[in-house]
């Protein structure tokens, strides 16, 4: 079934379940098409996420949509993006989220690393969003620049939303996947997410290790020329050390060891929870948050939003998925495929065949 275009969708100017007004269609992801959206009882505006037809169609897509519904409607940490309300209308399930806009972390990428204290003070409010997930039994599995948002709030500075918890795991779920399937994004996967195994919060820290290192030198720990050679990097391969992806940078020793230990192949080596990264970092020298840090536990306060872009450059709209872009369906990946060049580039999710 083909989907209709943005010029020719019918859920444009209707009127979702008595309760939200669907002004216009922003991005079409992997698995369903974002709107912008309006409460109509208090005029707020939100972002309402629909499943793709042939995903809704999809038994496995159907319920991993309401795997992400049900995980992310549990987080009240100004860090996450939650869902303010979810059901189906018309056998099309929908999601309604915060209306957040900003800059991804890939976007901020293209311009090469971050300065050192804004790549720490990010990874500090990504691992304290993380800390509230996982207290809450969620475990994210797709941590990557894609999916962190930051936003520029009034007197505050720069704040971080952690957003697209469409592989979340709910620790008491039966993933229900085909065997010999992985889901995730090659290059931030975790050795046990490549091989099939429980996943933990092991899992997204060391996807966030990952993540930081890219902040700090503007590479990926591993490149390779097939899928099937980074996953294979990532299982058996030491990441390079900080120094010597960005030897100018001069990184503390402690911060190489913090990231080394982040970026342990067996979870049980690695840090176990958010917390205890975050007090590594302040260990290894990074200091109080240089990002304002909300507490971990209790309900934090609803997040402020500036009008007013990053200097020099376009403010883009993110909402609750990967990004504004079309990205293709999650299908099975040829691991001797090409895999993505290194420069920074949208990584879209991936479900990976490990058999033939």
């Amino acid at each position: 079934m083909n989907e209709p275009t943005a010029v020719t969708d019918p859920r444009i100017g209707s009127v979702l379940q008595e309760r939200y007004r669907i002004i216009e269609r922003l991005a079409a992801g992997g698995m369903g098409m974002v709107y912008r959206g309006e409460r109509l009882e208090v005029g707020k505006p939100v972002a309402i996420k629909f499943l793709h037809a042939w995903a809704a169609g999809d038994e496995e897509f159907r319920r991993r949509f309401q795997v992400e519904a049900r995980a992310t409607s549990r987080l009240t940490h100004p860090c996450c993006v939650s869902v303010i309300d979810f059901g189906v209308d018309q056998d099309s399930p929908f999601m309604v989220m915060d209306f957040v806009t900003g800059e991804t972390l890939r976007s901020l990428l293209r311009d090469g690393p971050l300065l050192p204290a804004r790549a720490l003070g990010t990874a500090r409010q990504v691992l304290a969003g993380l800390a509230h997930a996982h207290a809450q039994g969620i475990i994210h599995r797709d941590i990557k620049p894609e999916n962190i948002i930051v936003t520029h709030a009034e007197g505050l500075g720069e704040q971080v939303r952690i957003l697209d918890f469409g592989l979340a795991k709910l620790r008491d779920e039966v993933t229900g996947l085909t065997s010999g399937m992985m889901l995730g994004t090659p290059s931030y996967m975790a050795p046990e997410q490549i091989h099939g195994e429980p996943v933990g919060p092991p899992t997204d820290l060391y996807a966030t290790g990952v993540l930081l290192y890219e902040l700090l030198t503007g590479k990926k720990p591993f490149n390779a020329t097939s899928n099937a050679e980074l996953l294979r990097m990532q299982r058996e391969v030491t990441p390079p050390r900080l120094r010597d992806a960005a030897p100018d940078a001069g990184f503390s020793a402690e911060l190489e060891a913090t990231l080394a230990k982040a970026m342990e192949k067996a979870p049980g080596e690695r840090f176990q929870s958010a917390t205890e990264f975050l007090a590594a970092l302040e260990g290894a020298g990074a200091g109080p948050a240089v990002l304002p840090v909300t507490p971990v536990t209790g309900d934090g306060p609803a997040m402020p939003r500036s009008s007013s872009p990053t200097p020099s450059r376009p403010r883009e709209e993110v909402l609750a998925t990967r990004n504004v872009r079309a990205q293709p369906r999650a299908t099975p990946v040829d691991l001797q495929a090409e895999a993505r060049p290194p420069e920074p580039q949208d990584e879209s999710e991936a479900t990976i065949r490990s058999g033939p």
